[in-house]
């Protein structure tokens, strides 16, 4: 009904359109693209089953088509994706939980076809703002609290959106009714951690620059359940004859349960009644290179086992992922965890880039300190002669703390016991 409306309000306008920029600024990308990972992790389980090493390995190869029309009369147009995939060779054990490949009703691995974005654009200025509307499926990077599964399918919300520039402003809004995870075909309601429905997500996203100046804050509500604040400032400088160009970032982010989140039992909440997260990261922009550093603590109480601070404004929803302190994952977020992070990438020749980060945290559970750790080596080659074409490759080991499947650790003794794993990761991609 929406769609009608809509159309049918842009009817007068369409008796006269220009149809030609429509056809004549339209974009096809058709990216081929495989992935590979390798994936273990003996860090879940339960006293009686034991923590078993547990196998989340993948393999498949798909193909992407993105359309970019026009726009009509300059002010309407409309985008759409369709992806296919297809398993190749084994699959591990949990490969669902990478959300590559799709699990069938036998949780067997099988290739699929879906849409993963498909909505109609309107655009027009006021002033010196370029003002962009949005409706239907589409992907919603870090929009405020919410963002996607950037795998080689992006999981997509069903929603309305909206995108408002101009020099210094960059203002995101999205109302947001349904979600398409990366490996489901069909949009679902969005749900609390116990299956309730939740009717909608609401998120303003603000970003305004001037000068070396950044400063953020979005807003994201979930109904009846949950709601994140995040206020980020961030001040570039100049070189130097001491250091290179360089950006300090500090970041507070808090989130309180509502209603329906607090009504859960223990074991569906991270947190009691809130979390939150405070960060601080120094960004270096080296001769062909790049370094981090960032530190983050977070408080996140409960009293039935570990808290933690929850990424997703849904449970079955993506959440924002841009800690400073993220590394190949987004993690070390316990109650009253301290992590910290370097990293380091290195352009090596045209063809290469090179790179290391290191993540590590620690925090008191009961008396014991536990601590975890992890550290990833990362080779990507953009060859030259080849711009559409990369090619990446990372090993990853980490250590962690046994848990069982709602996050409280599993202590013997009076202390933790350590988990373990690795990574091999690779993708290649080619688009035209």
């Amino acid at each position: 009904m929406k769609r009608a409306l809509l159309l049918l309000a842009a009817c007068p306008t369409l008796a006269h359109a220009n149809f030609d920029r429509f056809i004549d600024d339209s974009k096809i990308t058709t990216t081929f693209r495989m992935d590979y990972i390798d994936l273990h992790s003996d860090g879940f389980g339960t006293e009686a089953s034991g923590f078993p090493d547990y196998d989340m390995g993948t393999w498949a190869q798909s193909a992407k088509v993105s359309y970019q029309s026009g726009y009509i009369s300059e002010h309407f147009g409309i985008d759409v994706d369709a992806y296919a995939v297809d398993p190749i060779g084994n699959q591990g054990e949990g490969f669902a939980t990478r959300e590559i490949v799709r699990a069938n009703n036998d949780g067997d691995p099988v290739g699929f076809v879906k849409l993963p974005q498909y909505y109609l654009k309107q655009k027009f200025s006021i002033g010196d703002a370029s003002i962009e509307l949005f409706q239907g499926r589409r992907v919603l990077f870090e929009y405020g609290g919410t963002s996607v599964e950037n795998n080689a399918a992006m999981s997509s919300y069903n929603s309305l959106s909206s995108e408002i520039k101009n020099d210094n402003w960059f203002v995101k809004l999205a109302y947001i009714k349904e979600y398409s995870d990366s490996d489901e075909i069909d949009n679902a309601k969005l749900t609390t951690a116990e299956g309730d429905t939740i009717d909608y997500i609401l998120t303003a996203d603000f970003n305004y620059t001037k000068d070396n100046n950044e400063y953020r804050y979005y807003i994201t509500e979930s109904e009846g359940y949950m709601i994140k604040h995040q206020v980020r400032l961030a001040r570039k400088f100049e070189p130097n004859s001491y250091l290179p160009p360089s950006k300090i970032t500090a970041t507070a982010t808090y989130e309180k349960g509502y209603s329906n989140y607090k009504n859960m039992t223990a074991n569906s909440r991270y947190f009691d009644d809130y979390a939150a997260i405070y960060e601080i990261g120094a960004e270096f922009f080296i001769d062909k290179g790049y370094m981090k550093f960032a530190y983050n603590y977070s408080d996140s109480d409960k009293k039935e086992g570990l808290g933690k601070f929850s990424l997703n404004m849904a449970n079955n929803v993506q959440g924002s992922q841009d800690s400073l302190t993220s590394g190949n994952a987004w993690d070390y977020a316990n109650n009253k965890e301290h992590a910290f992070m370097i990293a380091y990438f290195k352009d090596v020749g045209e063809d290469f880039t090179l790179g290391v980060d290191a993540r590590g945290g620690f925090f008191k559970y009961q008396g014991d300190t536990i601590t975890e750790g992890e550290v990833s080596l990362v080779s990507l080659w953009h060859p030259k002669k080849m711009p559409n074409l990369s090619v990446s490759f990372v090993v990853a080991r980490d250590q962690s703390f046994k848990r069982d499947y709602f996050n409280t650790p599993y202590m013997v003794d009076g202390k933790f016991r350590r988990s373990n794993g690795h990574a091999y990761v690779s993708t290649i991609k080619y688009s035209f």
